[in-house]
C-alpha cells in the first residue's frame, strides 16, 4: 500500500471518529435502552441535541463532547509536527476548553 493510500485511510479513520463522536452527543450516557428509544427512536440517523436535563444539555447537535474536543486538540498538536508531551498535551487541552486558564508551573 502506498503512502497516499495510508494517509487517506488515516484521514478517514480520524474523520470517522469525529463523526461518531458528534452523532453520539445527544444520546450519550443512556444506559436504559427503553429510555433511549423513547427519546430518540429505534435508529439514530442524524446529529441530535441532548435532551433537557441530560449530561450534555446546552450543547447543540453536531458539536463535540469532551473526548472529541481532546481528540481535536491532539490532532491539531500532532499536525503541527511539534513535540507532544503529557504536559504540553494537558496545557493545550485546558487552554482549548478554558480560554482563561493559566498554566501553573
Amino acid at each position: 500500500m502506498g503512502d497516499a493510500a495510508i494517509q487517506d485511510r488515516a484521514a478517514g479513520a480520524i474523520m470517522g471518529a469525529f463523526i461518531g463522536e458528534a452523532l453520539g452527543l445527544g444520546p450519550h450516557w443512556y444506559y436504559d435502552l427503553e429510555e433511549l428509544r423513547r427519546d430518540y427512536g429505534d435508529w439514530i440517523t442524524t446529529y441530535t441535541d441532548p435532551k433537557p436535563g441530560r449530561y450534555h444539555e446546552g450543547l447543540k447537535a453536531g458539536q463535540l463532547s469532551q473526548p472529541g474536543l481532546f481528540s481535536s486538540s491532539c490532532c491539531i498538536r500532532l499536525s503541527s509536527r511539534a513535540a507532544m508531551t503529557k504536559r504540553i498535551s494537558a496545557d493545550a487541552w485546558m487552554k482549548s476548553c478554558f480560554p482563561c486558564w493559566t498554566v501553573l508551573r
